[in-house]
């Protein structure tokens, strides 16, 4: 999943919304320290590249928005993201 997020950081930059990408990116963060592992080194570079773009773009924003979605719940972080949709109730 932290693969996925990656690419969806480098997507959301170039919709032009650089505050979900730092979100997604703080999930996908999250993942990774979760599980021990980092992703594959050329898609890190490129993930590394992405946040830093949107680091850039949000200034000081960028460090709330990164770290309240590593430290949110995992499914509210992914709700938040538009990651996941809540599901209908009967």
């Amino acid at each position: 999943m932290a693969y996925a997020l990656a690419s969806f950081v480098q997507i959301c930059l170039l919709d032009g919304d650089a505050a979900r990408a730092a979100h997604l990116a703080g999930i996908a963060d999250r993942l990774q320290v979760d599980a021990g592992v980092l992703i594959q080194p050329v898609e890190r570079a490129l993930f590394e590249q992405a946040k830093a773009t949107a680091e850039q773009e949000l200034d000081d924003k960028y460090a709330a928005i990164h770290e309240a979605a590593m430290a949110a719940p995992l499914e509210e972080a992914l709700l938040e993201g538009n990651v996941l949709a809540e599901a209908r109730r009967s």
